[in-house]
């Protein structure tokens, strides 16, 4: 049988009869961590909740997970998630005569994230792996919240170095209207750029210039102009 230990940097590995592997995430240590309630943190309300650290027991970590991604999720899809199998999240801890426990908000929102993946866009163990090893964690509410699509997720996943990151994606969903083909069959980018609003402000701009342009002519001293007399001699 295999088992986890833990590395000279505290990160968490894996050992089945060969090479270890390493899990890849790094859990902190939980000496000063107390033990609460799904209802006790869910009473703190939402700000508090992201900041708060704690310890939950499966049972009460499973409300909180249903509570945070709004999917249903049983201990046996815990296990896995945690397993060398899916290595999808860290393992739990276990303390207090070898009794399992939970991080938050370490395990809370990795394992929601994976559950949005797996539920909402049905991805496969192997994909959601690569997501959330790419998407740093303080951009998993936006996965959460649906900002993201399909698409943009999968093109997190498998972008390569540098990394595209989700506000490089975020820009790229604002700028894609004004080169939209229907866009340009309505009057080109100008049409687009108008809808906006900036083809005015544009335009007011090179107006006011061609207007200081001509009031700077109209100061010039009386006189032909060097053009002029270059051209009679």
């Amino acid at each position: 049988m295999g088992r986890y230990f833990t590395d000279e940097e505290g990160r968490f590995c894996y050992r089945d009869g060969g090479e270890p592997v390493l899990q890849e995430r790094r859990l902190p240590p939980t000496p000063h961590r107390r033990v609460m309630t799904f209802s006790a943190l869910w009473a703190l309300g939402p700000a508090a909740l992201e900041s708060c650290e704690a310890l939950l027991l499966p049972d009460e970590f499973i409300k909180l997970v249903e509570a945070v991604s709004g999917h249903s999720v049983d201990r046996q899809t815990l296990q896995f998630y945690s397993s060398p199998r899916g290595r999808l999240i860290p393992p739990p801890n276990y303390r207090f005569r070898h009794r399992s426990h939970y991080l938050h908000p370490e395990h809370t929102y990795v394992t929601a994230v994976v559950l949005h993946l797996r539920r909402r866009y049905f991805f496969p163990v192997s994909l959601a792996r690569e997501v959330v090893r790419a998407v740093s964690p303080k951009h998993y509410d936006l996965i959460l919240r649906d900002a993201l699509n399909a698409e943009e997720i999968r093109l997190l996943a498998s972008s390569g170095t540098p990394r595209i990151t989700p506000e490089a994606l975020m820009s790229r969903r604002i700028l894609r209207p004004l080169w939209a083909p229907e866009a340009v069959d309505k009057g080109g980018l100008s049409g687009a750029l108008g809808g906006l609003g900036i083809l005015g402000g544009v335009k007011n701009f090179c107006g006011r210039a061609r207007g200081r342009r001509r009031i700077k002519g109209n100061n010039r001293a009386p006189g032909r102009s060097q053009k002029e007399k270059t051209r009679h001699g």
